[in-house]
């Protein structure tokens, strides 16, 4: 077991790419969301569960179930099964259908929620059965069901910098000249603490600019994207800008607006979500 904690420490030490090693729990042991035992304990992983190893912080190590959220247990409790292995090149997958009609508003409220169930439905770091994925199309906001699949519309900030494609140089196809920003809850936050927005270069309004979308972010301009959910269950969340995951994605959710069709700029005055006063689209922004 020891050779194997130190083949994972290599990989995370001397790699700008995540490694992932496989792991089995040895003992039941609590969750917490961060690398101490006096956090708050979010989830409990029960004696010879299988857990995917991300990284190490003192005593404590980074791990997903195959369900429930990310978080971190005593090194002691977990034994290392399997080498790590690079996390392979993201897929652009077909989404559904479901995305015709108006687009449903959410907030970051209704994300939160989406997100805890997804996480008991799908987990997180493998790819997903049909049946799963089927599950996460109806899932229950409000008045309105809403999932994977659904159009829909999120309001908040871009939180940094748009310098897209942000995806390994590696990917092929369709993935490898996305442009990825961060929408967050409110001005001035980190990326950490975002929803991942994929613009696609096949469908991509032509008189969106990078400019255009660093001056929204620079300004710190509400926006308003329109896109299909999708849950990304292959990923996983990166939200501790303290302990960040190398080379992933940063993000507080693994729902994500794939296939953006609408961008809405508030460059003065109040805009509201639900009401297409104030907003100007970003083709038109000079």
């Amino acid at each position: 077991m020891k050779r194997a904690w130190l083949l994972l420490l290599a990989f995370v030490a001397f790699s700008q790419e995540l490694q992932v090693s496989t792991g089995r729990m040895m003992t039941n042991s609590i969750l917490r969301p961060r690398p101490d035992g006096t956090s708050p304990a979010v989830y409990q992983l029960a004696k010879d569960a299988q857990v995917s190893v991300l990284s190490e912080r003192g005593e404590f190590v980074r791990v997903a179930g195959a369900k429930g959220p990310l978080g971190w247990v005593p090194k002691s409790a977990v034994e290392v099964t399997g080498a790590a292995t690079p996390v392979r090149c993201p897929v652009v997958q077909a989404l559904s259908k479901k995305n015709q009609g108006t687009a449903v508003i959410l907030d970051f409220n209704d994300i939160l929620k989406l997100q805890l169930q997804a996480e008991r439905i799908a987990g997180m770091g493998h790819e997903i059965s049909p049946q799963e994925r089927g599950q996460l199309s109806s899932l229950a906001i409000a008045e309105s069901r809403t999932g994977d699949g659904a159009l829909v519309r999120l309001g908040g900030y871009f939180a940094a910098k748009p310098e897209g494609p942000r995806v390994s140089p590696a990917c092929t196809g369709e993935a490898a000249g996305e442009w990825l920003l961060n929408i967050t809850d409110g001005a001035g936050l980190k990326e950490y603490e975002g929803v991942v927005a994929r613009i696609s270069p096949v469908k991509r309004n032509a008189k969106w600019t990078l400019a255009k979308l660093q001056m929204a972010a620079e300004k710190q301009h509400p926006v308003l994207v329109t896109g299909t959910l999708f849950y990304d269950s292959a990923g996983f969340v990166n939200n501790e800008s303290a302990n960040p995951l190398p080379g992933t994605l940063r993000r507080s959710f693994l729902w994500e607006l794939r296939n953006v069709t609408s961008i809405l700029v508030c460059t003065g005055g109040t805009c509201e979500p639900g009401s297409s006063k104030g907003w100007l689209p970003l083709e038109s922004i000079n």
